[in-house]
């Protein structure tokens, strides 16, 4: 009771609600909105993959949001310290800090190389768009215009890189040129060829190495890039909410009003009515596809803006957005590793925030080092392609269960008119209880057949690495079994008593706002029968 009390006292709390909205819209939009879910949608069958991803946001992603807010509204208590509300499953707040801190440690990553070429946009050509750079290689070929560069070959009039064209090509190793109609494709004259923002890719930024098992050095450049990137984020962490709190103001609002004028530059070019319906037209036979290329940010991307007029000034205001985009996610990961550990240990914690933000932003930092060396990217790819595989959907199913069928859907609508002033409509109930829980396990059946060991382009990656991924994803799940075990230890009576006990809201689950106060002794009173019940 002491440690509730003293967290309702000294928990930072919003300065208005258009703040808090920005800061849970910073948190959910990362990156990843910006490069996974246009590929996902272009790759598993254009328009056709909106319709289940609307039905899935709607019946499974909404009804989590609603009940991840309004629990969290109500207790005021962070991932651990909220399973109060049934302590036999307080290892699934465990091993939802335990994630977090995991994909913290390779989502900053990600914000090194948005820096890497944000500083290699302040150039007048950009790099990765000609192959004259002393990283490319003889296969390199740059696009643009009506000419083709292949290094040692040429190819005019060249508007596409598949079907037939009127081309003259010239090759260095031939005596003479071909000249006619010609059937182009990947696997003809681009053979083994790579395009200059692909080299800059691999041979720049990753500078990377022939697999797992060469590792090789440090790539010093992205190491600072890290390390700035970690600064950001303990500058944005340190003083908490009320710090973070402003800065969504820019960070949040900026991005949206570049994208904005992408989109306007966008459909303004020749043949965008072609490309969108290219991307958006249903093709049913690719649906189940699942794959994602995590490099689409820093090869596609920058192939289109190098081709746009002042294209340096489009790089800039690309990446600026999408380090704000990443900035926003990275302070609520550690935010809520923040607030976990703090809610945990309050006496020790609570009042060296700072200190706590400087260790973690260390550790994680030093923990990211491997992700920066000339192998990186291999471990970079298990960690995304492992780390959430099942773990997210065993969390929300549990989440679920608790709150329909263990604390009570009934209960938890009583909590919510305390909060805002009437009950939610019953959908939500029935989503809760049935619906959503079947669509978690449907989808966790489903990763579980199609998953496929994981590679990076062509390289396929040894039987160990592959061992490693998995218990990188299965070490957020350990807590579950092992924290509910100690629970039942710990209790008093039979297995049936203990486990009655211990799914129970604990009488520390309380609301926390002033404003809720009067309805305390309808809470406790209503606790209390229950044990008696119980008994």
């Amino acid at each position: 009771m002491e440690k509730s009390k003293e967290q309702t006292e000294t928990r930072e709390t919003w300065s208005g609600r258009l703040e808090f909205l920005l800061s849970c819209a910073g948190y959910c939009i990362g990156p990843g909105n910006i490069w996974r879910f246009p590929y996902l949608c272009y790759k598993n069958g254009g328009g056709t993959f909106l319709i289940p991803y609307f039905i899935f946001m709607i019946i499974g992603a909404l009804p989590m949001y609603f009940i991840e807010f309004s629990v969290a509204q109500y207790s005021g208590r962070s991932a651990i310290s909220l399973w109060e509300i049934s302590p036999l499953f307080k290892g699934t707040g465990y091993g939802m800090v335990i994630l977090t801190v995991i994909i913290s440690v390779y989502f900053n990553v990600t914000m090194a190389w948005i820096l890497y070429y944000l500083y290699n946009s302040f150039t007048s050509v950009l790099p990765w768009s000609t192959c004259n750079n002393h990283w490319n290689t003889k296969q390199c070929y740059a696009l643009g215009g009506s000419n083709l560069s292949l290094g040692n070959e040429t190819a005019n009039n060249f508007s596409n890189l598949y079907g037939l064209f009127n081309v003259t090509m010239s090759y260095s190793n031939l005596n003479g040129n071909i000249t006619g109609t010609h059937l182009i494709s990947n696997k003809t004259i681009l053979e083994e060829k790579l395009t200059a923002s692909e080299e800059f890719w691999r041979y720049n930024v990753l500078q990377i190495s022939s697999g797992i098992d060469n590792m090789g050095h440090i790539h010093l450049g992205l190491l600072i890039c890290l390390a700035i990137a970690w600064l950001f984020t303990f500058i944005c962490v340190c003083n908490g909410i009320k710090v973070s709190g402003k800065v969504v103001y820019v960070t949040v609002t900026f991005p949206y009003i570049i994208l904005l004028v992408l989109l306007i530059r966008a459909v303004m070019l020749p043949g965008a009515s072609e490309g969108l319906k290219f991307y958006l037209i249903p093709k049913w036979d690719k649906l189940l596809s699942t794959q994602v290329r995590p490099g689409l940010t820093f090869v596609t991307y920058p192939e289109a803006i190098s081709r746009l007029p002042l294209s340096p000034l489009w790089a800039v205001l690309f990446y600026l957005m999408l380090l704000t985009v990443a900035i926003d996610s990275q302070f609520g990961f550690v935010e809520t590793i923040n607030a976990s550990l703090i809610d945990e240990f309050p006496k020790v914690l609570r009042h060296r925030k700072k200190t706590l933000s400087a260790v973690l932003c260390l550790l994680e930092f030093i923990l990211g080092i491997p992700l920066v060396m000339q192998g990186g990217i291999y471990v970079f790819q298990i960690m995304d392609w492992y780390c959430a595989l099942l773990s997210l959907m065993i969390f929300s199913l549990i989440e679920c269960m608790v709150i329909g069928w263990i604390y009570g859907v009934d209960r938890f609508y009583t909590d919510i008119e305390m909060m805002i002033g009437y009950k939610p409509c019953m959908m939500w109930s029935i989503c809760w209880k049935y619906i959503t829980p079947c669509l978690l396990v449907l989808m966790l059946a489903f990763n579980i057949l199609t998953v496929t060991p994981v590679s990076y382009t062509a390289y396929k990656y040894p039987a160990w690495a592959v061992g490693t991924g998995w218990i990188i994803g299965l070490t957020s799940l350990i807590p579950i079994p092992v924290c509910f075990s100690i629970s039942l230890w710990r209790s008093e009576g039979t297995l049936k008593q203990r486990l009655k006990e211990k799914m129970r809201a604990s009488p520390n689950w309380r609301p926390q706002l002033d404003a809720f106060k009067s309805t305390l002794d309808s809470v406790t009173l209503l606790q209390t029968k229950e044990r008696e019940d119980m008994i």
